[in-house]
Order: structure tokens, then C-alpha cells, then sequence
């Protein structure tokens, strides 16, 4: 398989972005081939559980701290000390955490990444880890994605996130926020090797206008000398065109 890291974006909401992400694990899984969806929204009621309702009959059961934006806390507490991830494990610091298993990456303690991931019912070989603990998370703070990059070196946190994810998974699906969101920038630049750019024909929405959204984000991603993205449309396209696009048959 030529990519690992497949991100869905969109610039407009109705696309059926999430139908898109959750059919595919489905598909890939029945191949054989492990998954993991990776939800980016944080910060709203997202459909990807309603989609794996209707899709496997049931939803997978979340406990707290097993999501995105716990994730991400406990990446920031850990380094609220030194503004690095320690080189040793302080149990205080550890009692802090939202889900309080860690993991030694480089010679520095980070927050567990794959065992957040809670499977879904019947498909073992899909696992799923969401952007929120599912309820109301208005109120929650935004986190400061400036600061986590500049006091906490956030590069280097979504860099563990993509060497620990391909190491348990064959192919990781990213829901990436619809728009301009920070998190759905970092998740399509940073962990993606192919971003789907879903758009829709409509008269009143410009043609193409999330191909050329991503097609931005490879292109600083090649500026930046990350690694290349490719970019690929997703418009009218049947599901096993988007699958043939993933396994890089199309």
C-alpha cells in the first residue's frame, strides 16, 4: 500500500464526508487490512457515531480520556514542567493525566496513543479513537495550538502520533474538520500522506474549492520539507473508485 495515512477534508459541510470515512473502514476491513478512524472534531457533535450506528448497528463505547483532545492535554501536562516531555516518569505528574498510561518514544515519556483506540463491536480489525468524549464540549477551552507548537514543540508530538499509529495500524482514516479549523490543517499537513478533497456540484459552491483548500496544505507541507502529500478528488465518485484512490489502484 502506497499510503498510510489517508485525511477526508471538505470546505463545505453535506458531503458526506463521515459516510465516506466510516464505509471505507469497512470496506478496507473486510480486505483484511486493520484501521483505525481518527476523528478530528474536538469541539462538536460530529457524525461519525451516528454513522457507525447505522453502518455496524452499534456505537463504540468511549471512557474518558480515550480521545483527540485528552490526547493532547496530556501531551501539554506532561510537558508543563520543562516544556518537554520528561526522560523519566514522575508518578505525580503522571496521577494528572486523563488517561494516566504512558509510553517512552525517544527517550521521552508521552501519553499512550493506541490503546485510547476502543474497537467497534463484530470488527476487531477496526479500532476507533475519537475527538471528543461525546458530550457537550463547548465549554471545554480551545486548546492553543500556537503555544503547543512553540512552547511544547508540537511538531515533534503529531511526528510520535504518526511513527506510533503506523506501527499499530495498516491504514489510519482521518476526519478532518470541515473549513479552516487548526486541528483539521495539522491533521491533513502533518499525519496525512493523501488528502481526499470531498466537493460537491452546486451552483452556488465554486468548483473545487476543497481540492484547492488541500492542494494549499500539501504545497506547505512541501515548503515546510515534510513529507509529500498527494491530493486526490472525491466528487461523484462510488466507493470502491475512493477505495481504489486509498490503495493507491486509481
Amino acid at each position: 500500500m502506497t499510503y498510510r495515512f489517508i485525511a477526508f477534508h471538505t470546505m463545505t459541510r453535506g458531503t458526506g464526508k463521515p459516510a465516506y470515512v466510516v464505509n471505507c473502514a469497512k470496506a478496507l476491513a473486510e480486505r483484511g487490512i486493520s484501521v483505525l478512524v481518527l476523528d478530528g472534531l474536538m469541539y462538536e457533535q460530529g457524525a461519525i457515531p451516528h454513522r457507525f450506528y447505522e453502518t455496524f448497528g452499534s456505537v463504540p463505547s468511549v471512557e474518558g480520556g480515550k480521545n483527540l483532545y485528552d490526547l493532547i492535554c496530556d501531551y501539554q501536562t506532561l510537558c508543563s514542567q520543562s516544556g518537554n516531555p520528561p526522560s523519566e516518569r514522575d508518578e505525580q505528574l503522571i496521577r494528572r493525566l486523563y488517561h494516566p498510561v504512558t509510553c517512552f518514544f525517544r527517550g521521552r515519556l508521552y501519553p499512550d496513543v493506541a490503546g485510547r483506540a476502543v474497537p467497534i463491536p463484530g470488527y476487531p480489525t477496526i479500532r476507533y479513537l475519537p475527538g471528543n468524549d461525546g458530550k457537550v464540549v463547548e465549554v471545554r477551552e480551545r486548546i492553543d495550538f500556537q503555544a503547543l507548537y512553540e512552547q511544547h514543540d508540537g511538531h515533534r508530538f503529531f511526528d510520535y502520533l504518526r511513527e506510533t499509529l503506523s506501527k499499530a495500524f495498516d491504514l489510519v482514516l482521518i476526519n478532518a474538520p470541515a473549513g479552516h479549523q487548526e486541528i483539521s490543517g495539522i491533521l491533513c499537513g502533518q499525519l496525512a500522506d493523501l488528502i481526499l478533497a470531498v466537493d460537491v456540484e452546486s451552483p452556488g459552491i465554486e468548483a473545487d474549492v476543497s481540492y484547492q483548500a488541500c492542494e494549499r496544505l500539501a504545497q506547505r507541507a512541501a515548503e515546510a520539507e515534510r513529507h509529500p502529500i498527494d491530493v486526490k478528488r472525491v466528487k461523484g465518485h462510488n466507493l470502491a473508485q475512493v477505495i481504489e484512490m486509498i490503495l493507491g489502484e486509481g
